[in-house]
């Protein structure tokens, strides 16, 4: 009798246990999907008003903390997309990155649009528990679409066509495959992929991105460089602004 309830009691060990511990996984991820919810939304409303995203969580007027007990919140804002990131704090969560990506405009209307791709780690540490969370590797594009980036996939996506991809017009894949060819590296394909892009907006605004992309490397001349060349006053303030942060932070 004794070795039948040692049996029941193993086999929901085995069954009940790993069940509790998913749902708190995902009860914790929840937040992490929330609240990146909330700043898409919060950025895509400063859009609208300000023609811009924010860098900051505190402009955006949302009652989100930069630090929870299960993630960290940042915000990296280019002129073309804003990168909302849910890194974990510990082991056995995902990593979230969302990001609100510009498209040219419609033609009848004027109105900028967006696509929004939120993807997350394949990998949540338990496979390696002494491995520090990182956050997800921001989306990719490849040819005319935009996918998650390696190691990561799909949890969701507004204006897409597919899991994890979304696809673009001409002149909006030109813009986002000049950023991946600044971010590796390849400055001259960037600058040659902006050359091709009609909507001078757009133009603009992916300029003043490559410029920002090469101060964070720490290229300030060539930064400076191409941040003069761009034609629109408030794009070309962010670059510049976006160089001497970087070169001050060196």
């Amino acid at each position: 009798m004794k070795s039948l309830q040692y049996i029941i009691v193993a086999l929901l060990f085995v069954i009940v246990i790993p069940s509790m511990f998913r749902q708190s996984r995902k009860d914790k991820e929840r937040e992490a999907i929330n609240n990146l919810g909330s700043m898409n939304r919060a950025q895509s409303a400063y859009f609208l008003e300000q023609q811009k995203f924010s860098d900051s969580m505190a402009s955006l007027g949302i009652s989100i903390k930069p630090q929870t007990k299960n993630y960290d919140y940042s915000i990296r804002a280019t002129p073309l997309a804003v990168f909302n990131y849910a890194t974990p704090r510990k082991n056995g969560l995902r990593g979230y990155v969302s990001t609100v990506y510009l498209l040219v405009p419609n033609e009848q209307t004027g109105e900028i649009l967006t696509t929004v791709l939120i993807c997350k780690t394949k990998d949540d540490g338990r496979s390696n528990w002494s491995k520090i969370p990182r956050p997800a590797e921001p989306p990719i594009i490849r040819e005319n679409g935009i996918e998650c980036g390696p190691n990561t996939e799909a949890y969701g996506l507004l204006g897409g066509r597919g899991p994890g991809h979304t696809l673009l017009d001409t002149d909006s894949a030109l813009a986002y495959n000049s950023l991946s060819y600044a971010t590796a590296g390849q400055y001259d394909k960037a600058l040659e992929a902006v050359q091709s892009i009609n909507h001078a907006d757009f133009k603009a605004r992916a300029l003043a991105t490559i410029a920002i992309i090469l101060a964070e490397k720490g290229q300030d001349d060539k930064a400076l460089e191409v941040a003069k060349t761009v034609k629109d006053a408030s794009y070309k303030q962010m670059a510049l602004d976006a160089s001497a942060r970087y070169r001050n932070s060196y």
